[in-house]
């Protein structure tokens, strides 16, 4: 089963290696815009700043960027809904006990997956109700603290790729990130995804990470999946 129903524009606009048809992108568009909130925020608080900066960092100095490392990082204006971090945990908890188990739930410090279940079914739904006409953001260039970055918004990029000109534009990194979703003073879900935008969109990589602060600083701790790729 896949969680189509709750995805942001990058859900079902691109795959690994495929660039999407016309038609389809414009179908994902209206579709995100189904759980898009009414209210816009203007500022993150200091502790979503503090997490959204580490996993940037964390993620853009890994080895999996040597190939990107001097291309333009473009972040995608609207930040993704904190919905879609949930529902990829809500996913990979309810399937804890299934086959797939072990590919949707990825513990790096671990090799107990039942570390990674911080929050149960009746936390899940309670967060869902408080995030589900959740404030739209708009990242700003200021939001990135370590890198330089553009920003462009999403229908704009959709129609780039619709048009095909991205073919004349140079290679970029494009990301997609959602706000932190809190849970407490110690736990936090994001959600990440970024692509080479050489044709179009390849996707490098797309997660929903739960960080945990560990003596003052957030780190990377578990890593889930929605089943959305197999």
């Amino acid at each position: 089963m896949k969680y189509s129903i709750y995805s942001f524009i990058i859900f079902y606009l691109f795959s690994c290696n495929t660039k999407k048809t016309p038609n389809n992108i414009l179908t994902d568009y209206k579709v995100s815009k189904t759980i898009s909130a009414i209210k816009i925020v203007d500022s993150l608080t200091i502790e979503e700043s503090i997490i959204v900066n580490t996993l940037l960092r964390l993620q853009l100095e890994s080895d999996r960027y040597n190939n990107t490392r001097k291309n333009e990082i473009l972040l995608i204006k609207e930040s993704i809904n904190p919905l879609v971090a949930l529902n990829a945990y809500d996913y990979a908890y309810k399937e804890r006990k299934s086959s797939v188990s072990s590919r949707l739930l990825i513990n790096p410090n671990s090799l107990d997956n039942e570390d990674g279940w911080v929050i149960d079914s009746l936390k899940i739904d309670s967060l869902k109700n408080k995030y589900n006409k959740d404030e739209v953001y708009n990242w700003k260039e200021s939001d990135v603290k370590n890198y330089k970055i553009s920003i462009m918004n999403s229908k704009t990029f959709i129609n780039i790729i619709k048009s095909g000109s991205y073919i004349n534009l140079p290679e970029k990194l494009v990301i997609y990130v959602s706000k932190p979703l809190i849970i407490n003073k110690k736990y936090a879900l994001i959600f990440f995804n970024s692509g080479n935008s050489q044709f179009g969109f390849n996707t490098i990589e797309r997660f929903t990470v739960l960080m945990k602060k560990i003596e003052g600083k957030w780190v990377k701790d578990i890593y889930y999946y929605d089943g959305t790729y197999d």
